[in-house]
């Protein structure tokens, strides 16, 4: 009790145990240890530092409290491993190309991550018990394909299948499992090979939560805010040292570079079609040909795309930023019962109309060698999607004032004049 005591006394200010330290260890000798005498130094201690409250202290109890609840947080987040597995796509005759690799990934990917093989691999490797008992399948299906299980693709032709699980020899089995769902598939779809470069990992620790950067997180967001509460906290009691004007200035040059970087990014406009059709196969095949560099280049001819880009780089390299940033094909959920295939084509762009257009060229090629369906036909984009300048203007602002709080706090005072 004594002990706790003397720990309490030591939460004194600085100046206070100084002058009184002395005098306050002699009564604490004194006196008899008691539960009411320790939350009577206690409240003593708080009160007396927050009558000495300064930007300092405020700053660093921030940043305490900052790193120790993103601690506590990460202690309420259980444990996961990560198995990975790294594979390759190849082509036995002649060298694949970037393009069609990515296409047959894609492909690959929009059977793996079905509906119907994730929920077979769910119940094969049995997880997820705890939510299959109150929730249903569709929804765990979703949060494993958003949340645990992930297809990167890399360059050469490779790319990664990753899963976390709480368990690690469930999250080396369920790899495993992805991956020989993808030799399957890898079987129906065509003519070209996947090697398995690298076999399912067994982690021997644990990846998520990243407790160190997420404690370092807590830390740095609590001493940002911090020091802006502070700042706040000892201009309204008048302190001298704080300049409002140099204040003020930084966070109006912060928002004014802010805005002006937010009106450099030109818009993007994204228009968008949706395709079914039951010839997945041909689908694929013809994506194939429309995203191919012959067809890419006569569509920036046809309507004069990236003409800044042309001029300043080779052909190619605009095709392939084209393709790979601002064009977009991905799959969408249909009911299990169906045997047709709902595809999204999208196509960003700085000119509304041209979006539309070379959407709608797209779709063309596409539907022109294949049976599809359009079932919503390009959408003209009424607004942009991007840059979002009031975020851009609000992060300026906000660096601004933690500048201008640096800048006032470090800014020596005039010289005082004889």
């Amino acid at each position: 009790m004594r002990r706790m005591m003397r720990w309490a006394a030591r939460l004194y200010p600085a100046a206070w145990r100084a002058r009184y330290g002395d005098e306050l260890d002699v009564l604490l000798d004194d006196a008899g240890p008691r539960w009411a005498d320790v939350f009577d130094i206690l409240r003593g201690a708080l009160t007396m530092q927050v009558a000495t409250l300064n930007f300092w202290k405020i700053a660093a109890a921030f940043a305490i409290a900052g790193a120790m609840t993103a601690g506590a947080w990460s202690l309420t987040q259980s444990d996961r491993y990560v198995s990975s597995a790294v594979l390759r796509i190849s082509d036995p005759s002649a060298g694949v190309t970037r393009m069609q690799a990515w296409l047959h990934m894609q492909a690959l990917q929009q059977e793996v991550l079905s509906r119907h093989s994730l929920s077979n691999i769910i119940q094969e490797q049995k997880l997820y018990d705890k939510e299959r008992s109150h929730e249903p399948l569709e929804d765990i299906v979703q949060t494993m394909r958003v949340r645990d299980l992930l297809v990167k693709p890399m360059s050469g032709g490779e790319f990664t299948v990753t899963f976390a699980n709480q368990d690690r020899a469930a999250a080396q089995a369920t790899v495993r499992a992805v991956v020989a769902a993808f030799a399957e598939a890898n079987v129906a779809h065509g003519k070209l090979n996947l090697e398995v470069v690298r076999p399912a990992s067994l982690p021997d620790v644990s990846s998520v939560p990243d407790r160190p950067r997420v404690i370092f997180s807590g830390l740095m967001a609590g001493l940002l805010v911090g020091a802006v509460v502070g700042a706040l906290y000892t201009i309204a009691r008048g302190r001298k040292q704080w300049s409002l004007r140099l204040i003020a200035a930084f966070a109006v040059a912060g928002m004014a570079i802010g805005l002006t970087i937010a009106m450099s990014i030109p818009d993007r406009f994204v228009s968008m079609a949706v395709l079914r059709t039951s010839e997945t196969d041909k689908f694929g095949a013809a994506l194939r040909t429309a995203l191919s560099d012959a067809s890419i280049d006569d569509v920036i001819m046809k309507y004069e795309l990236y003409p800044a880009e042309r001029r300043s780089m080779p052909i190619a390299q605009v095709i392939g930023k084209m393709r790979n940033t601002a064009i977009q094909v991905r799959i969408v959920e249909l009911p299990a019962d169906t045997q047709a295939r709902a595809f999204t084509v999208a196509f960003a762009y700085t000119d509304r109309y041209k979006a539309q257009m070379v959407t709608q060229e797209l779709v063309a090629r596409i539907s022109g060698t294949v049976r599809a369906e359009v079932l919503d036909p390009p959408s003209m984009p009424m607004a942009p999607s991007s840059p979002n300048r009031l975020q851009i203007g609000a992060f300026g602002l906000f660096a601004g004032t933690l500048l201008g709080l640096a800048a006032s706090r470090l800014r020596r005072p005039p010289l005082a004049t004889a």
